[in-house]
């Protein structure tokens, strides 16, 4: 320690000054693929994947791009929301989604979640005759500490 101290009092005296370093850890940042495909949604269904939000993750957020073709409007409704409000809305009851896209072509979005098990769905159940093609890419990005 003395060298230290000696070595700070040669640079003051040089008359430069001296400045503490403290490193703090920085988070890690993590971007998970949950999405990148084309897949067909059949007419008065719907496709969904599912993500795991855990405690460990800071800021999550879910990312994505989607385009729809087929049918007379080429759109799809694309809907991010908890598991209950899943199980709710597969069942036809109202619920508030952390995103809805409401029925178009293409979009993208950015939802910030909390900790829990989501759903991303794609609905087609609006049409009652025409298939869709989604053509999509979505991430689930976070940090970690280190």
């Amino acid at each position: 320690m003395k060298t230290v101290h000696l070595a700070a009092v040669a640079l003051l005296a040089a008359g430069l000054s001296v400045v503490a370093c403290h490193h703090t850890p920085q988070p890690t940042p993590h971007s998970h693929l949950v999405a990148n495909s084309t897949f067909n949604v059949p007419a008065a269904t719907w496709s969904f994947y599912t993500i795991d939000v855990t405690s460990e993750m800071l800021s999550p957020h879910l990312q994505g791009t989607f385009t729809a073709s087929g049918g007379s409007g080429n759109d799809i409704v694309v809907i991010v929301m908890t598991e209950t409000d899943y199980i709710n809305w597969s069942n036809g009851h109202a619920v508030y989604p952390e995103y809805s896209s409401g029925q178009v072509t293409t979009g993208s979005f950015d939802v910030y979640l909390s900790t829990g098990s989501y759903y991303l769905v794609y609905d087609n159940s609006f049409s009652a005759v025409a298939d869709k093609n989604v053509t999509t890419t979505v991430h689930l990005n976070y940090d970690t500490q280190p």
